[in-house]
């Protein structure tokens, strides 16, 4: 059994692989209940975890927080300055969140489908992104007819949540 880690900023959700078949229902942890739910998930599960992949934008603490709820190690995944036809644009690849990341990776493994076109990913959770990928021209005629895309850059915005927050606090007369 794997498990899968998902450790947002307001949020850890859990969810599992075996074989082929999969959770039904994910967990999703506020950061405050972790220590008090996981361990009774974990009990629940088809069969112990082998290994653990996440990955996180919660930082450090979290990371061994979650550690130490697991019977397994966890192998964490970072951003890279580029795999499998996607170059990370960012000018330090691994400022880039591993969660977004993987998103656009996957993203980019259905650029076949609409070959030379730009492609547009929003994301909603704490915050609301906006990432683009474009294709990348091969530099001459000879190249690799590989299809090549850059992560160009984002939009990053409050999500819903941090909206309604700020809005109820700064505006007069606004109903909560």
């Amino acid at each position: 059994m794997i498990l899968l880690i998902d450790a947002g900023n307001t949020r850890i959700k859990f969810g599992w692989l075996q074989t082929s078949s999969r959770e039904s229902e994910p967990l999703a942890l506020p950061h405050d209940k972790l220590e008090s739910q996981l361990p009774s998930w974990l009990l629940q599960l088809p069969a112990a975890p082998v290994r653990a992949i996440g990955v996180n934008v919660a930082g450090d603490t979290m990371a061994a927080r979650i550690q130490a709820l697991l019977p397994c190690p966890i192998d964490w995944i970072h951003s890279t300055p580029a795999v499998a036809g996607l170059i990370n644009g960012y000018r330090n690849p691994f400022q880039l969140g591993p969660d977004r990341w993987l998103a656009l990776i996957g993203l980019s493994a259905h650029a076949h489908q609409d070959p030379g076109k730009p492609l547009l990913l929003a994301s909603f959770g704490t915050a609301t992104t906006i990432d683009s990928l474009s294709p990348v021209k091969p530099a001459d005629e000879t190249s690799d007819k590989t299809e090549v895309r850059r992560f160009q850059g984002e939009l990053i915005l409050p999500g819903v949540g941090l909206m309604q927050q700020s809005l109820t606090y700064a505006t007069a007369n606004l109903a909560a």
